[in-house]
């Protein structure tokens, strides 16, 4: 008989904790296939990411894991609600001749006397409790539910608390790359950092940015993921802001408080959201004092910024400028923007605006 090890959960998102028992059931040599089975509708969560992202984050992840399958029997089901014991025993009726392991984690150990007919669901799989250092389990139920030790020496990642933080530094890379296509998590993310003032700011520049990077035939995901977060850093603790400006950019210690947020959204978008990518933390490095030879990136999210429908001010002949060509588009976006800040800005003489100043607009009109 094969023996098949059954992973569920809500996978919102997959993250390198998944991965590594993945991989842990995977190199089990008891195992003839690891199913994943992602929920549908967590009994336990109401705020679940949408099905198709989910399962196309699973399906990245699992990409060339010979004997390691998604199983869609619950996230496709159509019952209002779906209990454990209804899945395995459809499955045991298709598969009679499967030995099935179903596999949990030890908060979940601590709660099965209260799963929905435990005693029958416990002869029908053995429970593979996925161990996790220094912590202690529930010995009642490990010994009446037919339970067994699965080792595991990987990130000790609670979903649960991952959940609550949504630290998006833990998510697998390959993930990252879906997610610039279909940035949900990043919007989640992000309006847990800033008032929903500044969170519709934010989509609103990068709808903006899509828009432009479209009509420019210019590369759609960076520019999505760049023009979301280029703020990232402006409501972030004095002190966080502090400990990285004296950290990566002493240089700038003088730099106007008004204009610090960028700086420090370079480094934040890696350590809160996981992006690595050099173009887009050095869009948000500059996006609003501008630079010396900024790169189309750079000027698009620049741009979006200053023109945002939202801001409330008529920026249309300058969408449309852009729209038509980038290049030209910001040179006009940054003549108007010294002409319409004039004195009031506290970085209208910043340096970095200065040269920027210098470098598109000496011996223009």
């Amino acid at each position: 008989m094969k023996n098949i090890a059954i992973y569920g959960g809500a996978f919102d998102p997959i993250h390198n904790g998944h991965v590594a028992i993945i991989q842990e059931l995977k190199n089990n040599k008891e195992m003839d296939e690891v199913w994943i089975m992602p929920t549908r509708v967590s009994r336990w969560k109401n705020d679940a990411a949408p099905s198709s992202l989910r399962l196309k984050c699973l399906e990245k992840v699992i990409e060339g894991l010979d004997n390691v399958h998604i199983r869609k029997d619950e996230i496709e089901s159509q019952k209002e609600v779906i209990y454990t014991i209804d899945t395995i025993r459809e499955l045991h009726q298709k598969y009679n001749d499967v030995n099935f392991y179903f596999v949990i984690g030890y908060d979940q150990l601590s709660k099965l006397d209260k799963w929905r007919d435990i005693e029958e669901l416990s002869k029908l799989v053995k429970f593979l409790i996925v161990g996790r250092p220094n912590n202690s389990f529930h010995q009642e139920n490990y010994i009446k539910y037919n339970c067994e030790l699965l080792n595991f020496d990987g990130p000790d990642i609670s979903s649960t608390k991952f959940k609550e933080t949504l630290d998006l530094s833990l998510v697998p890379q390959c993930i990252h790359n879906l997610l610039w296509e279909e940035p949900y998590y990043y919007e989640i993310k992000l309006k847990t950092l800033m008032c929903e003032k500044r969170f519709l700011h934010s989509k609103s520049v990068m709808e903006l940015a899509k828009k432009i990077a479209l009509a420019n035939n210019l590369e759609l995901g960076v520019s999505t993921i760049a023009a979301l977060l280029h703020d990232c850093a402006k409501e972030a603790p004095r002190e966080e802001e502090e400990e990285i400006m004296n950290k990566y950019f002493k240089k700038y210690l003088d730099a106007p408080d008004v204009v610090k947020h960028q700086f420090t959204g370079s480094i934040l978008v890696e350590r809160l959201f996981g992006i690595k990518d050099s173009r887009v933390k050095q869009a948000i490095l500059y996006h609003t004092t501008g630079y010396k030879e900024m790169s189309w990136l750079d000027k698009l999210v620049y741009a979006c910024d200053k023109l945002d429908p939202l801001r409330g001010y008529d920026s249309s002949f300058m969408i449309n400028e852009c729209m038509k060509d980038l290049d030209k588009g910001f040179i006009t976006v940054l003549k108007e923007n010294m002409k319409y800040l004039g004195k009031k800005s506290a970085f209208n003489d910043y340096y970095l605006t200065l040269e920027a100043v210098k470098y598109y607009l000496e011996g223009e009109d």
